[in-house]
């Protein structure tokens, strides 16, 4: 972000701020206090100011005290240098792999939000791979990126100060005890605590803790009785929030939340159908669920334009993946209609060489399950949301003139022929055999 990029400036919401204010103000010039430009970026020096009294409860000497120490920390360790320094993507990928986090849009408030799958993080090793200094510095660079970049650009898009965050935490399948017993990720969770209390003071508006198991949501009714009303108020522990962001990362065309969408179904470069079906069955628990939003996102993930200039990287694996449902919907079909009771008898009318033939296969005990799986799990996707609430037919629509385009004209072509060729090889295979099947197959693809 451009250090002169415009900032909305904070405001005392109060007359006791107001005074505070003002009073502070003149203690730090009697000290010789600046406070850094890096720390004016959200909220401007007033709302720097600002935070600082507000987490001493307007206490002039004990937010000088705090503010001093503040500056005194960040030039130590160098903080202001965080976000220019270099970014290794490949490392930065890796990492959060263990550590999923990212942030999606904006709250009713406007304030960006902040979504980590808690219980799906692998704290322990994330910690044993960077060191408890390279777990803090991971933090510390977020943390400057909300304060210096998100918060700053929300304030710019509401016109008015956006100076807090709306943090989605979902627990998940957390196990606390394994968090809190193992001593070096307990000691990194509790320097990151410290650090965010004393430098990023005034940061948070609201956390939602959503998917929280009965241990958790227990273990919250007695903290929150050691905490202040203010504080209380900033969390909710839920049990149920994930319809909401299911519905919301099903349905919203921001481009934020569309990659986020893609990221969340491909995973070591492989569709989950599973996660698709949560998706779907959480979602719809929304009370604004509508099943026909739900057409348009799909459709451009299967065969929507590529953007200009940009490499599509899951385009080979949509195309993989549709070619695995075709032919397990194709071959599924026909070995259900050849093994059916009401073909009784007519195979009975057959000759008896014909009767001697082997039953219709399409590989392995092993290649059959899983075909006959996914055919299962796709149709079962496809009548969850046939029959969810708000779905019309008519939404299908938007599907027919997509494929009228260039880049969904490649896609079936790339489809059909990818079939083509893995039904012919299956065949091959069971008639002359695994040597005989590989050289036809790849006859038929020239």
């Amino acid at each position: 972000r451009d250090p002169e990029a415009r900032t909305v400036d904070d405001v005392p919401s109060t007359p006791e701020e107001e005074t505070a204010l003002a009073s502070f103000r003149a203690a730090l010039k009697e000290e010789n206090v600046v406070v850094p430009r890096t720390m004016c970026a959200n909220g401007g020096e007033t709302g720097a100011l600002l935070r600082y009294l507000r987490a001493r409860k307007l206490d002039v000497t004990k937010a000088t005290s705090m503010l001093r120490a503040t500056i005194a920390w960040r030039e130590e360790n160098d903080i202001d240098a965080l976000l220019s320094s270099p970014l290794d993507e490949d490392e930065f990928r890796a990492n959060a792999a263990m550590y999923p986090a990212s942030y999606h849009g904006e709250d009713a408030a406007g304030r960006p939000v902040y979504m980590e799958r808690t219980g799906s993080a692998q704290f322990a090793a994330l910690v044993t791979k960077l060191g408890q200094e390279g777990f803090l510095k991971m933090h510390l660079r977020g943390m400057e990126y909300q304060y210096r970049v998100l918060l700053p650009s929300a304030s710019v898009k509401r016109n008015k100060p956006i100076t807090q965050m709306c943090n989605v935490i979902d627990v998940g399948e957390l196990s606390l005890y394994d968090t809190v017993s193992h001593g070096e990720v307990l000691r990194a969770l509790k320097a990151i605590a410290a650090v965010d209390a004393d430098h990023y003071p005034e940061n948070l508006g609201i956390t939602l803790v959503c998917n929280a198991p009965w241990s958790f949501t227990s273990a919250w009714s007695v903290v929150r009785l050691f905490l202040d009303t203010k504080t209380q108020a900033k969390f909710k522990v839920l049990g149920k929030a994930y319809p909401y962001m299911a519905r919301r990362l099903l349905t919203d065309p921001r481009p934020q939340l569309r990659d986020a969408f893609s990221e969340l179904l491909f995973k070591d470069k492989q569709f989950r159908w599973n996660r698709l079906e949560n998706l779907l069955r959480e979602g719809s628990k929304n009370d604004d669920y509508n099943g026909s939003e739900v057409i348009p996102p799909l459709i451009e993930l299967v065969v929507g334009e590529d953007k200009p200039g940009e490499i599509n990287e899951l385009r080979p694996l949509v195309e993989a993946e549709a070619i695995k449902v075709l032919e397990a919907l194709l071959l599924g079909q026909s070995v259900e209609v050849a093994r059916s009771e009401q073909l009784a008898p007519v195979v009975a009318l057959l000759p008896e060489q014909l009767k001697r033939l082997p039953p219709i296969k399409v590989g392995s005990p092993e290649e059959e399950a899983r075909m006959m799986a996914l055919r299962t799990q796709v149709l079962r996707v496809t009548e969850m949301l046939s029959s969810s609430k708000g779905f019309d037919p008519n939404a299908l629509q938007p599907l027919t003139d997509a494929l009228q385009t260039p880049a969904a004209r490649r896609f079936v072509e790339t489809v059909v022929s990818g079939v083509a060729q893995r039904v012919t090889a299956r065949v091959l295979r069971e008639l002359l055999g695994e040597e005989k099947a590989t050289a036809g197959a790849a006859a038929s693809a020239r």
